[in-house]
């Protein structure tokens, strides 16, 4: 009986092989195929992560170098750093690796005085949808360029779209500067006075241009800054 029902087991796998066979070894080769591609992906993806990575480094130190550069040096290293730069926007255009050069890009303009520069790198950092932390800082850096533009309405518009409540004293203090620019005395210094208070709230520490801003406006130091300082 034994001998039997071993028999009509492998007749019965036969009969199986017979019906599937083909179709399960397609499935078995089409799982291979895909396997050995995720592996594939996996490496080029690891591959395409590290150069990205050995390129910004260049690009990091290009720029510390074009900043610490003087006289006939200067160019020479701006240019490296700018060519460097562009290589990697072509080769990774919407990793975090590029958001990062934009913001070197866009400082490196902004010390050179060329604010459209500056502001076109930031725009085009923001329309690659960077992560949220780092679309926070570019918007912010974005806003003053538009203050120092005098596009008021534009950066009052970008910084309406910061919602992280970390850079809410920021948003404040450059809605403050907004408001000046638009000689809304009264709106600047309850804006300055609310990024004073969300920095204590949060115990963040003093920002001596904040309170130089605050002054002018004729608001004094708050006791507990007195405080504070003696401390």
């Amino acid at each position: 009986m034994s001998q039997y029902t071993e028999e009509e087991q492998i007749e019965t796998l036969k009969h199986f092989w017979d019906d599937y066979g083909n179709a399960l070894l397609s499935l078995l080769l089409l799982a291979a195929i895909a396997f050995a591609g995720w592996r594939f992906w996996q490496r080029h993806e690891d591959q395409v992560a590290l150069e990205a990575a050995t390129r910004y480094q260049h690009v990091l130190m290009d720029a510390q170098a074009a900043q610490q550069a003087q006289g006939s040096q200067a160019k020479a290293a701006n240019t490296l750093f700018q060519s460097d730069a562009s290589q990697l926007l072509q080769a990774t255009p919407d990793s975090g690796y590029a958001a990062l050069t934009r913001l070197l890009l866009a400082r490196a303009a902004i010390d050179h005085g060329d604010l459209t520069e500056a502001d076109r790198q930031l725009s085009q950092l923001l329309t690659h949808r960077p992560e949220a932390m780092l679309a926070a800082v570019a918007r912010l850096r974005l806003a003053q360029v538009k203050l120092a533009e005098h596009q008021v309405q534009d950066a009052l518009a970008v910084l309406a779209e910061v919602k992280d409540p970390a850079f809410a004293a920021s948003v404040l203090e450059l809605r403050g500067d907004a408001y000046q620019q638009l000689n809304q005395t009264d709106a600047a210094r309850q804006a300055y006075l609310q990024a004073k208070d969300r920095l204590q709230a949060a115990h963040q520490p003093a920002r001596p241009l904040l309170d130089m801003k605050m002054a002018d406006l004729g608001v004094a130091p708050a006791p507990a800054d007195a405080g504070a300082i003696a401390q």
